[in-house]
């Protein structure tokens, strides 16, 4: 993976396909590896920019970020690679980073895709980290294997402190003031971002939510087939602004 540098932090990033820049934003605990069986379906119609958020994959030899840090960490790695406008999909805690972006830098985001995003989830910490094996348990079991290796990676340091920086940062407010056209795309059986949080989140202006009933909350590979085709014609479309 290539290695973007702003002062002591490094973001480390992949491009593959070819069309319009679409950025993916994975979870807590997670990396650019969340979003394999999506790729075949998006990569023939954008040029699809993977980002290991700092603590994690690639970038995962740092603490990390705040939140809205690592948003703004994203909009100078926008700068620097002149992606003006981009379309930005983001699952759980990358959904979150991915709200905030768009919230300060509104310019810069075309439309977003929020899967299952935390900044309303409640409870301790501890609460939080003991349901992020059940979130990956109610979906795929297949995937359990990769859930399991980037949570290693990353350490119990990094998702302690990633968890303390999701618990604690609330996106209430800013919902009603996005501009950007907004996905929400739900699991039915999410244990982690459960479902009245979505009804919540749609208080984004203009939003619009798809619930997956048989997925849990790695919505993406849960349900892959169905996810694609909830996602592609909504991010296929044009400025509408």
């Amino acid at each position: 993976m290539k290695v973007f540098r702003h002062g002591e932090r490094r973001l480390s990033y992949r491009s593959v396909g070819k069309g319009p820049p679409l950025v993916l934003i994975h979870g807590l605990s997670g990396s650019h590896r969340w979003w394999r069986r999506n790729l075949p379906v998006l990569t023939p119609h954008f040029t699809v920019y993977l980002v290991d958020l700092v603590g994690f994959g690639a970038s995962r030899s740092q603490r990390p970020l705040p939140i809205r840090e690592s948003a703004d960490l994203l909009a100078a790695w926008l700068d620097a690679h002149s992606l003006e406008r981009v379309r930005v999909m983001g699952h759980s805690m990358g959904g979150h980073t991915a709200l905030h972006l768009a919230a300060a830098h509104p310019e810069r985001v075309l439309r977003q895709v929020l899967v299952a995003p935390s900044g309303l989830v409640r409870g301790t910490w501890w609460q939080l980290m003991l349901k992020l094996p059940q979130a990956g348990i109610s979906g795929s079991k297949r995937f359990l294997a990769t859930i399991a290796a980037d949570a290693l990676r990353a350490g119990l340091p990094t998702l302690f402190q990633a968890t303390l920086e999701v618990l604690g940062d609330d996106v209430s407010e800013l919902l009603g003031l996005l501009e950007v056209p907004t996905l929400l795309v739900w699991g039915g059986r999410d244990v982690l971002v459960t479902r009245p949080l979505a009804e919540t989140f749609s208080r984004i202006p203009g939003s619009e939510l798809v619930i997956l009933p048989s997925a849990g909350h790695v919505v993406m590979y849960d349900r892959a087939e169905e996810f694609n085709r909830a996602v592609l014609p909504f991010l296929q479309k044009e400025e509408s602004r």
